[in-house]
Order: structure tokens, then sequence, then C-alpha cells
């Protein structure tokens, strides 16, 4: 138990599905066909793709642009580089489908300024940094896993990105893990309704400020910034946590974390929040004076770890976590920790 279950996930290299993440699938087509020189013509089409024009809105008129540049060692020359992964994951029934948004009719790719048909992946001739760009010609409802595991994504343009019908960031940039700098005040979550895992195990992320970001729909932030084990500051001021049911594991492994200002918090459904603090071993202050957790039912190991805590600040509705605060930290628990709002 304890950490192991927290971060059980963050060694596989396949996820679950059912934990809400694919595992990728490429599938070969008729061998040599080739269009640019740039891109093999592989079909990287899952079994049974199911394509449901419902996700999003087609319209010529809209431009979404992304910018990326993605780092080729000499090991990756002629081997596919991923670019996006772009797949959706609907549920129906019981079973899970998944659907590519991005196609050639709907997305336009350059590689180094130079336009190519478009695939979620480039096949680089040379080692250094590659610039991407793409401009999708319709406004996505979906971001689900949409840059994971680009491991050696660099740095990323958001700015001209259009998020006001995205309802679904779950994994965005999960295992992103040498994105160092990332600016998302252009993004409007308004409609946002799944955080989870968008920025899990992104190891290079010093800082992040979330403070544009619209959180009034959401409801699950379980895992959002686990394994950011170099993420030292991060502003989460705006957010507006009123429908969040689930913060399982939230900052788990967050292990540089010194301060940490939860003060506008609002948890009156909050449910779940095993490990929200778990392993965060040099975390020394945190306001939690908003947090209401009355409804919450799971509270297993939420400081496990925590071992550097020296001031938490709790209020009325939250004082059974005083309780969990003296269990989790052991020895190391002091009187004055806990302070009352």
């Amino acid at each position: 138990m304890g950490m192991g279950i927290c971060f059980k996930e963050k060694n596989k290299n396949k996820i679950n599905v059912n934990e809400g993440a694919p595992s990728p699938v490429i599938s070969s087509a008729s061998p040599g066909e080739r269009i640019l020189p740039e891109l093999d013509d592989i079909d990287d089409k899952p079994p049974g793709e199911r394509i449901l024009p419902e996700l999003n809105d087609i319209s010529t008129k809209v431009n979404n642009i992304i910018k990326m540049k993605i780092k080729v060692e000499k090991k990756d020359v002629n081997k596919q580089t991923k670019i996006l992964y772009n797949l959706d994951m609907t549920k129906v029934k019981s079973d899970y489908h998944f659907v590519k948004q991005l196609n050639e009719s709907n997305t336009e790719l350059f590689i180094n300024g130079k336009q190519c048909k478009y695939k979620s992946y480039f096949i680089p001739k040379k080692e250094g940094i590659h610039e991407i760009k793409l401009v999708i010609k319709f406004l996505m409802k979906e971001c689900f896993f949409l840059f994971y595991g680009i491991y050696n994504l660099q740095s990323i343009d958001l700015s001209l990105f259009d998020t006001q019908n995205i309802t679904n960031m779950c994994g965005m940039f999960f295992n992103c893990n040498n994105l160092k700098i990332i600016d998302l005040s252009s993004f409007n979550t308004k409609n946002v309704i799944n955080l989870r895992n968008m920025f899990y195990n992104c190891k290079s992320l010093k800082s992040l400020d979330l403070s544009s970001f619209n959180t009034q729909n959401v409801t699950d932030m379980r895992f959002m910034f686990s394994g950011c084990e170099n993420l030292n500051s991060i502003n989460l001021s705006s957010f507006n946590t009123k429908k969040v049911i689930d913060m399982n594991c939230m900052f788990g492994g967050c292990i540089n974390l010194k301060n940490l200002d939860l003060s506008s918090f609002n948890t009156p459904n909050l449910k779940i929040m095993s490990f929200m603090f778990s392993g965060c071993s040099n975390l020394k202050t945190l306001d939690l004076s908003s947090f209401n957790t009355k409804k919450s039912i799971e509270f297993e190991n939420i400081f496990e770890n925590c071992t550097k805590l020296e001031r938490v600040v709790l209020c009325s509705n939250a004082v059974n976590l005083s309780q969990i605060i003296k269990k989790n930290l052991g020895n190391s628990f002091k009187d004055d920790i806990i302070v009352y709002a």
C-alpha cells in the first residue's frame, strides 16, 4: 500500500484503457507507399475505428494553430517521431472506441517550413531541433491525450489554439517529460469537465501558471500534476473546484513543491482525496483553509511522506483532516503544525 498505489501507473509503458489512457496502436499498410519526402504513408488507423463527426465542429473558416519544437537525437534519425497522439476515446455502452479526429482534410502540417501531407508523426532525416506547425481547420471538442508521450517535445506555442469548445483535457501533456516551459494563458477552459492526468509525469516543468483557468465545470482532477518532480511553483488562484469529486493523487510525487496555496479551492462535493499530497517530501506550508471535507469518504495516505510539513491551515469544515495529518506524519508530527483559520 502507500506510495506504491499512487505511483504504480507511473512506470508503465502502456496505459490501461479503463484508467482513461489508450496505448499507442500503429498497424502497417501497403509497403513502400510515399507521398512526400518527409513522411511514410503508413496507415496508423486502429482496428475498428469509427468516425464520429459530432465530436467536432467542422468549419473551413477556423484556423487553430499549434507550433512545436521537437528535438531529434541521432538514434531517432530515420525513425517515426511522434507529433500528436491524435485519438479520442468515446465510450459506447461498455465498449471503448478510438476515434481519429485529425486527418488530411481538416489539418495542414508544416515541418521546418515545408508543407507535408498530414500524419501524426514524421520521419526526420537529421538530428537537431525540428519546427512543427499544425493548422487545424475546426474547433476541437477533445484534447484527450493529444500530446501524450512526446518525450522529445522541447517547447509548444498554443497561443493561437482555440479551446472554447473543449470539454476533455485528460492526459493532454501526459509524459511530456522534457517540456520545461508552457504558457496556457490563452486557454478558454469554461467548458472543460475533465483535467485528469493533464500534466502527469511532466518531469521537467519547474513552474505552472494556471491562474487564467476557469474550472467551474470540472469534476475530475486526479493525478493532474502527479509525477511533476521538478515543479516548484504553481499558481491555481483562479481554480473553482465546487464540482470536483475526485482529487486522488493530484500532487503526488511533486517532491520540489515547498509551498502550496489552495485557499481558493471550494470543495463541497469532494469525495476522494487519497494520496493527494503523497510524496511531497519538501512541502513545508499548505493552505487548505477553504476546504470542506464533510462529504469526503476516501482519505487514504493524503499526507504520506510529507515529512517536512511545518504549517497546515484548516477550517472547521475540515477538522477530520487533522487526525489524518497526525497519522500520516507519525513521529514527525508536532502540535503547532495545524492552524485553524
